[in-house]
């Protein structure tokens, strides 16, 4: 079984365009209590820094996704 964490930031850019970035194997920590800080600190780096070749001009969403595989064995029958 395999699993994936991925925090999703949606952003506005300067243009009212929007901009997501996908930072993947997010630490299960930012859904607990006090996890919203460490979100919050690193949007506003991202806003102070600007590190993209758009501007960003404010967050427009956060969310925590989380996914889990289980592989399936299959024995195909003869036909």
């Amino acid at each position: 079984m395999a699993t994936g964490n991925v925090l999703k930031l949606k952003f506005i850019t300067e243009t009212g365009k929007s901009f997501t970035l996908s930072v993947s194997d997010a630490a299960p920590t930012l859904i607990e209590e006090g996890g919203e800080a460490a979100v919050e600190a690193l949007v506003t780096h991202i806003l102070t820094n600007q590190p993209f070749s758009v501007t960003l001009s404010s967050l427009e969403s956060a969310k925590y996704v989380q996914t889990t595989e289980t592989e399936i064995t299959v024995t195909p029958s003869a036909g």
